[in-house]
Order: structure tokens, then C-alpha cells, then sequence
């Protein structure tokens, strides 16, 4: 389905929306976004990828991991993997008929893509605000090692529609908080996403995203508009096709 944000107006102006993911039942165990920071890739997301057997669509520039959820940063947009836990069937020595030692569970990724429709595919991606700490990655299967990864608060897509900024960060509170700012004299686009991996999308009674999967729920909350110089409301609300 593709998910429109209709913005009602031809000044300057940024929204924003934090987005949650919510445990259901106890397929697994969320705990998104705990660490703060954009980190960004140096190959390790894409080694692990293979060794984990995840499917990422396309190169990563930054993420945001944890050990349930990871989000995912490419080039045109963001891929959100939930991670569950499969119960392997038991299997026993054929001749002693002794059970055989090994692994219980295995891990099953479930992809949420979210991918911005009618954007400049060349948009530049940018950090802002590096951490003091960096991330050092090891126990890959071929035993490679990726250390001192840089990692930092904000990113920006530059003018991933024309004059138009999308601004992500991690407010301390959870989720992922972004913007979208337009710069003066530039006519506010239509902007839209293509969402899928998902059973159900759909608005609630609050204008609030609810983008439910068998692995759980995410919630996009209901984007608001100002203008960047009064911070006078403007009309702004989701739409869905398909």
C-alpha cells in the first residue's frame, strides 16, 4: 500500500512523527531503539545480514540496532527488521536414539520495508552531531572485524524532494522523530511512501498510523505542520492508496 502525506499549503514549513513498535503476545521481545545513535556502515550491517540470513534490499548507509529491532537507512528508505525466535524440531540420534545437541531456536527476520515514492534518487545523506563512543563489530563467520565505527544523533536526506530536507533523530523518549523542512520559495510536493511486509495498514480515529504484521505493531503517529517563522498550524494529514 502506498501511504500519501497530503500537506495543504505552499509555505515554509517541517512535520514530524515518532514511530514505536509494540510487543505482541509474546512472538518477541521489542525493545526498539536502545541505543541513540545513527551508526554508520563500514560493511558490518551487511555481513551480518548474510550470517543472520536477513534480506536487505539494497546497500545500508546508517542504522539504529538493538537486539530485537534493527532500522535500517538506505538510499531510498528504511527497512525495519523484526526479529523472531523459531522452535526447532527436536531431532535424535538415529542409531542410540539419544536427543542431538544443538540449537533450539533459530531467528526468523520479518521485514517492514518503507520506501519514499517520486524522490531525487540521488539525495545526499548526511550526519550531524557525532558521539564520543564507537562501535566495534567481531564474530562474523569468516572472523572479520569492523572497529572504531562512527556513530552519530541526526541524519539528513538533502533535498530528498526538491527544497525538501527530511531530518531523522532519536529523541530520548524512544523512537524515531523526523522532519520533513521546506525551504523558502519552493512548492511544498506530495509526499509519499510505499509501505510493505505488512497485513494492515490503516488510520485510526487520531489520524494515527497503525501498520500491524504477525510480528506486531508499528505506530506512526499523526504528523502536524508549521510554519517555520510564526509556528502557526497548517492543515497535514496521512492518506493511503491501494
Amino acid at each position: 500500500k502506498t501511504l500519501r502525506i497530503s500537506l495543504v499549503f505552499l509555505l515554509v514549513a517541517g512535520f514530524q512523527f515518532s514511530l514505536f513498535a509494540q510487543q505482541k503476545q509474546r512472538e518477541f521481545v521489542s525493545k526498539p531503539f536502545e541505543n541513540q545513535v545513527f551508526i554508520e556502515e563500514h560493511g558490518q550491517f551487511a555481513q551480518r545480514a548474510g550470517d543472520r540470513k536477513m534480506v536487505l534490499p539494497e546497500p545500508v548507509k546508517y542504522a539504529v540496532e538493538n537486539p530485537e529491532v534493527f532500522a535500517y537507512f538506505s538510499q531510498s528508505g528504511i527497512i525495519f527488521q523484526f526479529l523472531e525466535y523459531e522452535e526447532i524440531e527436536e531431532k535424535r540420534n538415529k542409531d542410540s536414539g539419544k536427543r542431538i545437541e544443538e540449537e533450539k531456536f533459530e531467528m526468523v527476520w520479518h521485514p517492514v520495508n518503507l520506501k519514499f515514492l517520486n524522490a531525487n534518487p540521488s539525495a545526499e545523506i548526511v550526519s550531524e552531531n557525532k558521539v564520543h563512543e564507537y562501535y566495534n563489530y567481531a564474530c562474523f563467520i569468516d572472523s572479520a572485524q569492523y572497529n572504531f565505527v562512527p556513530a552519530y544523533k541526526k541524519m539528513i536526506y538533502k533535498n530528498l524532494y526538491p527544497g525538501v530536507d527530511a531530518v531523522f533523530e532519536l529523541p530520548a523518549a524512544g523512537g524515531i522523530k523526523y522532519k520533513f523542512i521546506v525551504q523558502p520559495g519552493f512548492v511544498v510536493p506530495e509526499i509519499a511512501f510505499e509501505i510493505t511486509g505488512t497485513e494492515d495498514l490503516k488510520l485510526d480515529a487520531n489520524g494515527n498510523l497503525l501498520i500491524e504484521n504477525e510480528f506486531g505493531k508499528l505506530t506512526d503517529h499523526a504528523p502536524n505542520a508549521f510554519t517555520a517563522s510564526s509556528h502557526s498550524a497548517i492543515p497535514v494529514k496521512y492518506t493511503i492508496d491501494g
